[in-house]
């Protein structure tokens, strides 16, 4: 994986001339055209014009895959075409400065074009543009720091039906460029002559990032970014964000939702194709803007990755928690100040909090919910969702759109619990449920191997962490992490702490909610005893001169029962150790799951449970203890 030494000395700058749109792209590295300053240029730049696809087809065709409930948005397809140097455009001779070759493509009726590359390649000291007609929307340039081993490779979309490529190479470059376009992307949605992908098309009740909504996410939405996939041919909008992994290494790891990665005949992106996908950062309204700006924002982009694990099965229309994690190709440059976003896989619901997101492919919006959110099952068959309402709030009432697919549901403590699969939920339908396939499933549970799984990706170690703050690229700040001996225990346990924080922190605080003692501030705290059941949480707060950072994780102490196998004339005992007072649930079920026996006790005080089970039949039983916060489940053998 990228590490964030190999990218410190990295620096991206830009010098362009006023009143022209111009991107940061794939990375680029600024500049303008050479024919923008040298008027011997000839005027007359050679196209070819390619053939456009049937829009009202391909529209009618989106009509029906929006009935299925997902968010993702097709915007355009891909018309494959051989274009290389040795085959298309003009070389021209500037004196004592180089040569400059050039071409122009025209599709029309296209709302942008964009270009993919199966062969790229440039000499040091060479540069390579692209802008529409009238130079009215500039990217560029690219040179040799965008060689990807000579393969593919992918420039944003030119919003216009025409568009040209321009190389200049300067003097003394003897090495001849390999660049080959084998396709160009055709927008017939999602963009508009004056604008890029979706600017201003999403519904007039979103909200705005730097709206008062926002307030409280500064950090958070750094690490949310619009993408553009390329899928068997077709482009769709989806949003993604970054994730932090338990190595704090900053590896360019994005997670979005599986189904951006398929078509509607259920084929994945190929591995070419996912060297072109392209990666919108900071996409946004100015920080002291809530209104929709008249003009388009900047954004910066990154282009291709490589998948590492997904939910789905290849041809299958079967998502599980519809997940998608990938590696960029390169890392993410410092100076887009990226957040890597922390994480929740411990399953446990959310009262209030939000999605960051970008419907239809605008900038930046959020959403907000202020109810519970509930367990639920896309497929009908496993508890793989989270079921979401959204809330009106001060400044309109955000949903959720097409484009927003893959959008991170975040918990109130700022962590990722979900990915957006889809729902029901729009500016004409605001209260319509929405779902997010949970984090805490696509942890472990989608299949056995490292390529259904984050866990192996986000713990590489295997510190059995289930919950991480998210963080910048730095190795200055402090970053609280430990490690417990276990997470699950009997009553009456002792546990010991190991801090394995960053940043060199200079002070420890532990709390220990449920155990004795109730705190510490050693560094590695040792015999932490539990003596009574539920699941309580573990804090640390660390810090250093420059801030200080609080992990927080949970123990789950479990009652102690006995004897087991239970004998003939036995009771069982539920032992849950010492404690003030719960209210309980104790069921007794065979294993169809039909409960045989169930109790409850109110402001429970003993600190045990007898239960006779001398009418039972010899069979193996499940025991379920239920309190207030904490579930354990028990294998019961009676043995009579």
């Amino acid at each position: 994986m990228p590490r964030l030494k190999e990218v410190l000395g990295f620096c991206v700058f830009l010098v362009f001339a006023l009143n022209i749109h111009l991107a940061d792209a794939q990375i680029s590295y600024g500049g303008k055209p050479v024919s923008s300053g040298y008027n011997q240029l000839k005027t007359n730049v050679p196209f070819v014009e390619l053939q456009a696809p049937d829009t009202a087809k391909l529209l009618q065709e989106d009509r029906q895959a929006k009935r299925k409930g997902l968010k993702v948005q097709r915007i355009g397809v891909t018309i494959n075409s051989t274009i290389s140097m040795d085959t298309h455009g003009t070389w021209e001779r500037i004196n004592g400065r180089g040569k400059v070759w050039r071409m122009g493509i025209e599709i029309p009726g296209a709302r942008a074009l964009g270009l993919y590359y199966d062969k790229f390649k440039l000499p040091q000291g060479a540069k390579l543009f692209v802008y529409d007609e009238n130079k009215n929307f500039i990217i560029g340039s690219f040179d040799y720091r965008n060689n990807s081993d000579g393969g593919p490779f992918a420039t944003e979309a030119i919003p216009s039906d025409k568009l040209v490529i321009e190389y200049f190479q300067p003097s003394g470059v003897y090495e001849s460029p390999e660049f080959q376009i084998n396709g160009i992307m055709y927008a017939y949605k999602g963009y508009s002559l004056k604008n890029t992908t979706g600017f201003g098309d999403s519904g007039d009740c979103e909200v705005n990032i730097h709206c008062p909504e926002g307030e409280g996410w500064y950090d958070e939405k750094k690490g949310v970014v619009k993408i553009i996939t390329l899928v068997r041919g077709t482009n769709y909008l989806c949003t993604g964000s970054l994730v932090n992994n338990t190595e704090f290494d900053f590896a360019p790891l994005l997670l979005t939702a599986n189904h951006c990665a398929k078509n509607s005949s259920h084929e994945y992106s190929t591995e070419s194709e996912m060297e072109q996908w392209t990666f919108y950062f900071n996409y946004e309204t100015d920080s002291a803007e809530c209104q929709d700006p008249f003009v388009e924002p900047d954004s910066r982009t990154m282009t291709g990755g490589e998948e590492l694990a997904k939910s789905g099965e290849e041809g299958s229309d079967q998502l599980g928690s519809d997940f998608f994690l990938m590696l960029l190709n390169d890392d993410v440059p410092p100076n887009y100040d990226p957040y890597f976003n922390g994480w929740d896989a411990s399953g446990s619901a959310s009262d209030n909090g939000v999605t960051i997101h970008h419907p239809q492919g605008d900038i930046k919006k959020i959403s907000t919910y202020s109810e519970r959110t509930s367990t639920v099952s896309w497929d009908q068959q496993n508890p793989t969702h989270w079921s979401v309402n959204w809330a009106q709030t001060q400044t309109n009432h955000g949903v959720t759109e097409p484009g927003s697919s893959g959008a991170p549901l975040f918990s109130e403590d700022g962590l990722i619990m979900g990915m957006l699969t889809g729902g029901g939920a729009s500016c004409g339908n605001p209260t319509a449920a929405d779902y997010f396939g949970k984090f805490s499933y696509s942890w472990t549970a989608n299949g056995d191997t490292d390529d259904k799984q984050l866990k192996p990706w986000l713990d590489p170690n295997n510190t059995g962490v289930t919950s991480l703050e998210g963080s910048y690229i730095t190795y200055d700040i402090a970053v609280a992490q430990f490690k417990a001996d276990t997470t699950i225990i009997p009553v009456e346990t002792e546990l010991d702490f190991t801090d394995q924080s960053l940043g060199d922190p200079t002070s420890w605080n532990w709390t220990f909610e449920g155990a004795t003692p109730s705190g510490s501030t050693e560094q590695n705290p040792t015999g932490i005893q539990y003596n009574h059941f539920g699941d309580f949480q573990v804090k640390l707060e660390v810090e250093n001169e420059n801030n200080s950072s609080i992990m927080v994780d949970t123990i789950q102490v479990k009652p102690v029962v006995y004897p087991n196998p239970v004998g003939t004339g036995d009771q069982l005992t539920v032992f849950l150790g010492e404690h003030e007072g719960m209210n309980l649930t104790v069921r007794l079920m065979n294993t169809m799951g039909q409960t045989i026996l169930e109790d409850e006790y109110l402001s429970y005080t003993d600190p045990a449970i007898s239960l006779d089970l001398g009418t039972l039949r010899r069979a193996i039983y499940i025991l379920e203890v239920r309190s207030d916060n904490s579930q354990s489940l028990h294998k019961i053998v009676l043995a009579k």
